[in-house]
């Protein structure tokens, strides 16, 4: 049986890879609702239409990711969990804040004196005074930008900042990421799939010692 691809404004990357792979689109005016067997799209689904899916139909979206998916909501998840299970399990991220509601907060950290995230790790040392602030959704480094403190960001749009890191890991001086690609199938029990290949994204530029970025 061929399987059938649902599709709804999705990047030709999609459609192209899984033809390659033997599927067919589904048509609207040729098949019905139970004939697709994967539907993806850009943007999420309701409640409804994951409602009314098939046992033998998915979608790419998994009910209630956005609450890590977006910046600010990621943050506060996380920083739920190292109250809930302590900094041993959950202190790999630097302290940060969501804005504006946390702007208090951000303040009095700002006033006191900066610490390390995990002192038995000297690449995790932050630099005093300086913060990351990035639009929570924003993705491609857009208006990322060093700041000092709650008046050097914008009230007028959501954003997360966190401490600098003043010794991040460097390949040859070049600041870098990695971005790897995981499958997730099932949520209780978890299941994911980590996909072989990946992207490491470098500066165009080496960073200069002592430098903020």
């Amino acid at each position: 049986m061929q399987a059938v691809l649902r599709i709804d404004s999705t990047p030709e990357t999609v459609p192209d890879a899984l033809a390659a792979q033997g599927w067919r689109i589904w048509n609207q005016d040729a098949d019905s609702e139970d004939d697709w067997h994967l539907w993806f799209r850009c943007g999420g689904f309701t409640r409804k239409e994951m409602a009314s899916a098939r046992l033998h139909q998915r979608v790419n979206r998994i009910a209630g990711a956005a609450g890590v998916c977006a910046k600010d909501r990621l943050l506060r998840a996380m920083s739920r969990l190292r109250m809930a299970y302590g900094a041993d399990a959950y202190g790999f991220h630097p302290e940060g804040f969501c804005l504006p509601s946390e702007r208090h907060r951000f303040q009095a950290a700002c006033s006191a004196a900066s610490v390390p995230v995990a002192p038995s790790d000297p690449s995790w040392a932050v630099r005093d005074g300086l913060w990351v602030c990035k639009p929570s959704d924003l993705s491609r480094g857009r208006k990322v930008c060093v700041v000092r403190g709650p008046g050097d960001v914008s009230i007028d749009q959501g954003s997360v900042v966190q401490r600098y890191l003043a010794r991040p890991l460097c390949a040859n001086g070049y600041k870098f990421d990695l971005r790897l690609y995981v499958v997730v199938t099932s949520v209780r029990p978890l299941r994911a799939f980590l996909y072989h290949d990946g992207l490491v994204r470098f500066a165009t530029k080496p960073k200069a010692r002592g430098a903020p970025m």
